[in-house]
C-alpha cells in the first residue's frame, strides 16, 4: 500500500511564456499552503530545487524555477489556455522534500 501524500499543484507563468523555461513554476492551492509552507527541497526529474529565500506566502503561493520550467517544456506542459492551467502532483518524500510528479 502506497502511503506517500501527495499535494495537487497548478502550472504558473509570468506571462512571458520562454522556450529557456525562465518565468514558469507551479502555483499552490491555498488550503494547502500551510502543509507546504516550510519546503526545503524539490525534486524534479534528476534536479533538485532547493529553496534559496522566503518569498513563497499566502499571497505569493508560487515556486518560480527554471527547472521546473525546463521541465514543463520537456512534458509538453508549457503552453496552457488562459484560466486553465494544468495539474501536477507534489509528493512529499521526506521531512519538508517533495517531488514533482506529472498527474
Amino acid at each position: 500500500m502506497n502511503n506517500t501524500i501527495c499535494y495537487i499543484v497548478k502550472t504558473w507563468n509570468n506571462g512571458n511564456k520562454n522556450s529557456s523555461g525562465a518565468g514558469y513554476g507551479i502555483r499552490i492551492g491555498i488550503k494547502n499552503f500551510d502543509d507546504l509552507k516550510d519546503w526545503e527541497e524539490i525534486i524534479v526529474d534528476t534536479n533538485s530545487i532547493k529553496r534559496t529565500s522566503q518569498n513563497f506566502t499566502k499571497k505569493c503561493p508560487e515556486i518560480r524555477n527554471i527547472i521546473i520550467g525546463k521541465f514543463l517544456l520537456k512534458n509538453d506542459l508549457s503552453n496552457w489556455k488562459y484560466g486553465k492551467p494544468f495539474k501536477l502532483k507534489l509528493c512529499k518524500v521526506g521531512e519538508n522534500k517533495f517531488e514533482l510528479k506529472i498527474l
